[in-house]
C-alpha cells in the first residue's frame, strides 16, 4: 500500500468517524475526543488531517453532500421529462440513502435545519451539487408544466431558494428532524407541493397536479 494510499484510509476513518458523532448530536455537543475513540486514532492523527473542529464538521458536509448527490444522481433518469412523479421518486432517492446511511442523514440535516452561525456560509458552498440538483429538477419540471404565469424561470428559481432557506430554519422542519428523516421527507414535500402548486385545489381535484 503506497502512502497516498494510507492516508486516503485514514482521512475516511476520520470522516467516517466524524459523521457519527455529528451526526447524533448538535455542533456544539459533538466532542472532538469521542470522534478519536470511535475511529480509535489519536487528536495528533486527527490535527495532522484536520486543522480544528470547524475543519472537520465542514469535511463531514462535504462528503456527505457529494455521496448523497451522486446517489440520487445516479438513481434519477436521465432525459425522461420531469414530471410530478420524478420529483416523488426523486424525494424516494433521498429517503433510501438515508436509510442507507443514517450517520450521513444526521449530518445532512444539521447542515440544512441549524448550521453554526459562523459556518453557514461555507455550508451553503458546499451544499452547492445538491442545490444544483434541486433546481435542475424544479427546472426541467416547470418547463414540463408551463404554468408559471408571468414569473421568469431566473425569478422562481431565486424565490425557490429563498423559500427553501425558510422551509429549512423554521421551527416545523426543526420539530420534524427530532423526529426522524421520514417527517422531514414528508414535511419537505408537503412545502414543496403547496410552493408549486399552490394551497387551494378544485373540488375534484383531491391531490397531485397533472403531467
Amino acid at each position: 500500500m503506497t502512502q497516498e494510499e494510507r492516508r486516503s484510509q485514514m482521512r475516511e476513518r476520520i470522516i467516517a468517524a466524524a459523521c457519527h458523532e455529528f451526526g447524533s448530536r448538535s455542533y456544539e455537543a459533538a466532542s472532538v475526543n469521542r470522534i478519536c475513540q470511535q475511529g480509535e486514532f489519536s487528536k495528533g492523527v486527527l490535527y495532522h488531517y484536520y486543522s480544528s473542529k470547524d475543519a472537520l464538521f465542514l469535511g463531514c458536509v462535504d462528503h456527505s453532500f457529494q455521496r448523497m448527490t451522486g446517489y440520487c444522481r445516479e438513481h434519477l433518469p436521465d432525459s425522461a421529462p420531469v414530471t410530478w412523479e420524478t420529483v416523488l421518486y426523486y424525494f424516494q432517492c433521498r429517503h433510501d440513502f438515508f436509510l442507507a446511511y443514517p450517520d450521513l442523514q444526521g449530518v445532512v440535516s444539521l447542515a440544512l435545519t441549524n448550521p453554526p452561525a459562523h459556518l453557514a456560509e461555507e455550508v451553503t458552498r458546499l451544499k452547492q451539487p445538491f442545490d444544483q440538483l434541486n433546481y435542475q429538477l424544479l427546472d426541467g419540471y416547470l418547463n414540463v408544466q408551463k404554468k408559471v404565469a408571468g414569473i421568469p424561470l431566473a425569478d422562481m428559481l431565486a424565490l425557490m431558494e429563498f423559500y427553501q432557506s425558510y422551509c429549512n430554519s423554521c421551527s416545523q422542519m426543526r420539530e420534524a428532524a427530532a423526529q426522524g428523516i421520514e417527517a422531514c421527507e414528508e414535511l419537505r414535500k408537503t412545502y414543496l407541493d403547496a410552493f408549486l402548486h399552490g394551497v387551494i385545489r378544485d373540488s375534484d381535484s383531491s391531490a397531485q397536479p397533472a403531467d
